[in-house]
């Protein structure tokens, strides 16, 4: 979805490697979402712009910063 510009995605970070080294993808968080796997939080970087993914980002970071002590 989120290569294609439909949406963001949480995807293992094996299957985003590629598109966020080469610039397709960008990474919301820096780090991993804490799941016991490693998941990032991405989009097609002509949108990162978006007002509608700046705050899904935004309350994405505010959930994970919250669990942070939780791990």
């Amino acid at each position: 979805m989120a290569r294609h510009g439909l949406g963001p995605a949480l995807v293992p970070d094996f299957l985003a490697a590629k598109l966020i080294a080469s610039g397709d993808l960008e990474r919301v968080y820096p780090e991993p979402a804490p799941s016991g796997r490693r998941y990032f939080f991405s989009y097609k970087a002509a949108r990162k712009g978006e007002p509608g993914l700046q705050a899904l980002g935004a309350w994405f970071k505010q959930q994970v910063s919250g669990q942070a002590g939780q791990r």
